[in-house]
């Protein structure tokens, strides 16, 4: 990922996406993630992610973070409470260009607490979220839109 002072690529696939900072920042793209799926169960005010090999994958938003802020979205992605680990993925840019990046993953216990499966969310219900914000849709139509 680099030095301490290089800034890291996030994925953002959940409350990311309709965050104001993010539409505010010079680098967000869109991007394929490819081999998960987008659950959101409409328990919390977050989706989740699970790796699925046999899915497309969706699009989602990829920008840069600096080291600090790297710490504080840890923070309040609950990694140090053990909701979430911090993953390395590759994703697809639109260009064509592949990219690493981090996401945050839900960990087995919180698959286990939220009682997460393929099940919960057949149809990626979270778009319906990003619907809802006129701004991020005319940014970033893609995110409206199936991967196929």
């Amino acid at each position: 990922m680099g030095n301490d002072t290089s800034p890291v690529y996030i994925v953002g696939y959940g409350t990311f996406i309709p965050n104001q900072t993010v539409l505010k920042s010079k680098d967000v793209q869109v991007c394929k993630i490819r081999n998960f799926r987008r659950i959101w169960t409409g328990e919390t005010v977050f989706p989740f992610v699970l790796k699925d090999s046999a899915f497309p994958g969706f699009y989602g938003l990829v920008f840069q973070v600096s080291p600090s802020r790297l710490e504080k979205l840890d923070l309040y992605e609950g990694v140090d409470q053990g909701m979430f680990t911090r993953d390395s993925i590759e994703v697809e840019l639109l260009s064509g260009e592949n990219l690493k990046a981090c996401t945050y993953v839900p960990t087995p216990k919180t698959i286990a607490e939220y009682n997460l499966s393929f099940a919960s969310d057949p149809d990626d219900r979270w778009m319906e979220e990003i619907r809802k914000n006129s701004e991020v849709c005319s940014h970033f139509p893609q995110l409206i839109q199936k991967l196929e």
